[in-house]
């Protein structure tokens, strides 16, 4: 800025407004250094442009040293006075209050140094001059009279265009403070909801097949581990040439007839043969079955009850033994202390993941906190004059006897009760009542509903003890 002091002009200073550090915006490479700004700042009045409008209507800013700062959100093509003078307009906002606008118009000198800055810009105001409002336009138009007192400070960061879509296909072109929420007030609500009906991605690092139910009681552990290949870290085994590696190379498979005939039978088979004797086929067409000698079975019995074989266990006592015989062999532990060579890679997709899932909770909260900070917003509504009624849309009965209905642009209210029903009205306080507890206690409340989560001890408490009775320890 220039050095444009001036005796007259009161310093003014407000330790409320003075604590704001400058322009409050981020930037993409700035162009001014912060001790530049320092200094150019000393002494001067910082108000924000969305107090620009409140200010202007109370108090006369021509008669202090002030400065705003700005992002030019959009820029109308230079247009040419009834003199044949080119001039510019742009339109400003300061990304913190998207419904105040205010237009810059630059005349001479300054549209010809600054016609050609960017939208997006983040710029410096001093001293701007008020102009006369035009019939039929209610916003409030600034301008300047020397080319320096527009700053170039950089690009906005923050500053882009809402990402949802309209009715008729075509993008949105409301413009949005992407740090605070990617979305303008008109489809915030519509993605909140998107959003909230989608289930959250499951967070797991399991992949491939699983294995299947192992069917029977019987059966060793490492029959029931390899049965359909087991998952270690979240890979199959299948796959353990490339992810497990040994000191020696894994000891081969069983033959398939060996896994496919069980033990009991393979002894069975082994002692037939030591005595050279082949089992006897049954005849199918045999009436009456061949029952063994009757001495043969009592002497059996007989050495059973008297002489009971000592080397054999009972099945549970011998499948126990086995499955502990081989949690301890080396094969086991080797299976267990082998290591994933993709380590690296399986810890950047879980980290991917988790950023993905977080990702959706921060959109979601950021839409949340915009929503509830919304606490009106503008909107098209129609009027029956014959009816004598405003609303969002007209009654069946007005559209078929054709009545005198009249649209226009209107602001809808959000507002509470103390009992926790809320209301949207057209006009500053609804005309009814609650219709929960019939109370006239309207206060003014955000697009989203607040949620409150279950109270804890402290905040059941009463002031004097009034969840208590009268007296303490008493019914009444």
């Amino acid at each position: 800025y220039p050095n444009l002091q001036n005796s007259s002009r009161k310093r003014w200073k407000n330790p409320a407004i003075n604590q704001l550090k400058h322009d409050n915006i981020n930037k993409k490479e700035p162009r001014v250094s912060s001790c530049d700004m320092d200094r150019k700042m000393a002494d001067r009045r910082l108000i924000r442009l969305s107090q620009v409008p409140e200010c202007l209507s109370r108090e006369k800013l021509e008669e202090s040293d002030w400065v705003t700062f700005a992002v030019v959100v959009s820029k109308a093509t230079p247009q040419s006075s009834s003199s044949g003078k080119t001039f510019s307009i742009w339109k400003l906002n300061d990304l913190h209050n998207m419904e105040v606008f205010v237009s810059l118009l630059l005349f001479g000198e300054v549209h010809k140094e600054h016609w050609k800055t960017e939208a997006g810009t983040v710029i410096g105001i001093l001293n701007p001059n008020p102009m006369k409002q035009k019939d039929g336009y209610d916003g409030v138009s600034l301008t300047v009279d020397h080319p320096q007192k527009v700053l170039l400070l950089g690009e906005a960061q923050d500053f882009g265009t809402c990402k949802g879509v309209k009715k008729n296909g075509e993008p949105c072109s409301q413009f949005v403070n992407l740090y605070e929420c990617q979305y303008c007030q008109y489809h915030v609500k519509a993605q909140y909801k998107k959003m909230s009906s989608k289930r959250a991605e499951l967070q797991s690092t399991f992949s491939g097949k699983a294995p299947n139910k192992f069917k029977g009681k019987g059966g060793n552990l490492r029959g029931k581990l390899c049965q359909d290949g087991f998952y270690y870290g979240g890979v199959s085994s299948a796959a353990w040439d490339d992810i497990l590696f040994f000191d020696q190379s894994p000891p081969p498979a069983p033959a398939q007839t060996s896994l496919s005939m069980s033990a009991a039978k393979m002894a069975a088979l082994k002692k037939l043969r030591a005595k050279r004797m082949d089992l006897e086929k049954e005849d199918p067409n045999a009436v009456k079955r061949k029952r063994s000698n009757d001495s043969e079975i009592n002497a059996r019995v007989e050495k059973n009850r008297v002489s009971p074989n000592e080397e054999e266990e009972e099945p549970a006592q011998k499948r126990r033994k086995e499955q502990q015989d081989y949690v301890q062999s080396e094969e086991f532990q080797k299976i267990l202390n082998a290591k994933s060579r993709h380590n690296a890679v399986l810890q950047a997709a879980e980290y991917q993941l988790q950023e993905r899932y977080f990702d959706v909770l921060v959109k979601k909260e950021q839409m949340e906190d915009k929503m509830k900070g919304i606490r009106e917003m503008k909107c098209r509504a129609v009027s029956c004059r014959k009816c004598k009624y405003t609303y969002f849309k007209p009654a069946d009965r007005c559209v078929g006897e054709n009545h005198d209905l009249k649209w226009h642009d209107a602001v809808k209210r959000f507002f509470k009760c103390s009992c926790g029903q809320r209301a949207i009205a057209l006009d500053r306080l609804p005309h009814k009542h609650c219709s929960n507890c019939g109370l006239f206690k309207w206060e003014r409340d955000g697009m989203l509903k607040e949620k409150t989560g279950p109270k804890i001890g402290g905040e059941l408490l009463q002031p004097r003890g009034e969840e208590h009775g009268k007296f303490l320890n008493s019914t009444k």
